[in-house]
Protein backbone atom coordinates (compact mmCIF):
# COMPACT_ATOMS: atom_id res chain seq x y z
CA UNK A 1 0.00 0.00 0.00
CA UNK A 2 1.06 3.61 -0.98
CA UNK A 3 0.48 6.34 0.94
CA UNK A 4 1.83 9.35 2.61
CA UNK A 5 2.23 8.50 6.39
CA UNK A 6 4.99 7.46 9.38
CA UNK A 7 2.79 4.75 10.50
CA UNK A 8 -0.56 3.47 9.65
CA UNK A 9 -3.54 1.53 11.84
CA UNK A 10 -5.60 -1.39 9.68
CA UNK A 11 -9.00 -2.28 11.91
CA UNK A 12 -11.27 -5.03 10.65
CA UNK A 13 -15.20 -3.53 9.94
CA UNK A 14 -18.56 -5.18 11.05
CA UNK A 15 -20.90 -4.70 8.50
CA UNK A 16 -22.20 -1.83 9.53
CA UNK A 17 -19.00 -0.64 9.08
CA UNK A 18 -18.17 -0.12 12.48
CA UNK A 19 -14.59 -0.87 13.88
CA UNK A 20 -13.87 -3.45 15.99
CA UNK A 21 -11.71 -3.72 19.05
CA UNK A 22 -8.30 -4.94 16.98
CA UNK A 23 -6.48 -3.23 15.16
CA UNK A 24 -2.88 -3.61 13.54
CA UNK A 25 -0.13 -0.81 13.32
CA UNK A 26 2.33 -0.69 10.50
CA UNK A 27 5.52 1.02 9.99
CA UNK A 28 6.76 1.65 6.16
CA UNK A 29 8.90 -0.65 4.60
CA UNK A 30 9.80 2.12 2.44
CA UNK A 31 9.19 6.17 1.94
CA UNK A 32 5.46 5.64 2.26
CA UNK A 33 4.95 2.08 1.29
CA UNK A 34 3.16 -0.07 3.69
CA UNK A 35 3.25 -3.54 3.34
CA UNK A 36 -0.38 -5.09 4.93
CA UNK A 37 -1.03 -8.46 6.17
CA UNK A 38 -5.12 -9.05 5.89
CA UNK A 39 -5.95 -12.91 6.79
CA UNK A 40 -9.77 -12.73 6.03
CA UNK A 41 -10.36 -16.52 7.54
CA UNK A 42 -9.22 -14.79 10.65
CA UNK A 43 -11.05 -11.78 10.97
CA UNK A 44 -14.53 -12.72 9.21
CA UNK A 45 -15.15 -9.96 7.13
CA UNK A 46 -13.84 -8.33 3.54
CA UNK A 47 -13.65 -5.06 5.04
CA UNK A 48 -10.90 -2.97 6.50
CA UNK A 49 -10.61 0.26 7.67
CA UNK A 50 -7.01 2.08 7.37
CA UNK A 51 -5.92 5.95 9.49
CA UNK A 52 -2.74 7.11 8.74
CA UNK A 53 -0.30 8.46 11.43
CA UNK A 54 2.02 11.61 10.60
CA UNK A 55 2.97 13.55 7.01
CA UNK A 56 5.13 10.63 5.32
CA UNK A 57 7.48 12.10 2.67
CA UNK A 58 6.05 14.86 0.67
CA UNK A 59 5.89 13.51 -3.38
CA UNK A 60 4.49 16.64 -4.35
CA UNK A 61 5.55 20.42 -4.90
CA UNK A 62 6.16 22.64 -1.52
CA UNK A 63 5.39 25.72 -3.73
CA UNK A 64 1.67 25.97 -3.76
CA UNK A 65 1.41 24.91 -7.77
CA UNK A 66 0.20 21.24 -8.70
CA UNK A 67 2.92 19.07 -9.80
CA UNK A 68 1.96 16.28 -12.20
CA UNK A 69 2.71 12.81 -10.87
CA UNK A 70 5.91 11.02 -12.93
CA UNK A 71 4.03 7.31 -12.24
CA UNK A 72 1.34 6.08 -12.53
CA UNK A 73 0.46 2.30 -11.85
CA UNK A 74 -2.37 -0.16 -10.61
CA UNK A 75 -0.91 -2.28 -8.03
CA UNK A 76 -2.78 -5.68 -6.68
CA UNK A 77 -6.05 -4.73 -5.79
CA UNK A 78 -8.12 -8.01 -5.65
CA UNK A 79 -10.36 -9.85 -4.46
CA UNK A 80 -12.23 -7.40 -4.12
CA UNK A 81 -15.96 -8.11 -2.84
Amino acid sequence: MRIEADSIRVTPLDQFGRESFVSAMYHPSAPNSFIVLLDQNRERTPWFGVEKFGRGVSTGSDDGRASTPLEFRLEQNYPNP
